[in-house]
């Protein structure tokens, strides 16, 4: 979707055989019958560009799950490195990152690494919390306990709940 056209030669998505794509990444996808599921790692490759420069040798980890294949034109720059194998597509005068792999912001590391760059090319720092929240629900959790009578809350027996 990010490339220039994606084919769909077998009506595997829909009945357009062929659609124009966002432009953001010189690709073209060819969807096919064969699902890609599967647990993937890897690190992000030193392409230098935009936001994602600050990423470079980080460890990502998620899971694949696509139909078909991308082929991205060699004068792009691979994003990551995924078993060995060159994985995904970086824009070199846009903040675009195209990948088949999912989740892989779900990891502190990458996610708090992103972060911080972005910041940075804003023009502020971000840090991590010194200290993690408290969980919202637990917070709440005590509000209740602390404002609400629960010994006044009459709760009817099991034998006195009739299903309509």
């Amino acid at each position: 979707m990010l490339g220039t056209v994606v084919h769909d030669a077998d009506g595997v998505e829909s009945d357009h055989r062929t659609a124009r794509g966002l432009g953001l990444l010189s690709a073209e996808t060819h969807l096919g019958p064969q699902k890609r599921l599967a647990h993937a790692r890897g690190r992000v490759l030193d392409h230098g560009f935009g936001c994602w420069r600050g990423l470079a040798g980080v460890a990502i980890e998620g899971y694949e799950i696509h139909v078909g294949r991308t082929h991205v034109e060699l004068s792009n720059r691979p994003f990551m490195e995924i078993d060995g194998s060159p994985e995904g597509s970086v824009a070199a005068d846009l903040p675009v990152a195209g990948t088949h792999l999912h989740g892989m912001f779900e990891r502190p590391e990458p996610r708090h690494t992103l972060l911080r760059e972005l910041a940075q090319s804003r023009g502020f720092e971000w840090a991590l919390e010194a200290a993690p929240r408290s969980d919202p629900y637990d917070v709440l959790a005590d509000v209740i306990e602390e404002t609400v009578r629960l010994d006044g809350l009459r709760i009817p027996s099991p034998a006195a709940v009739r299903c309509l």
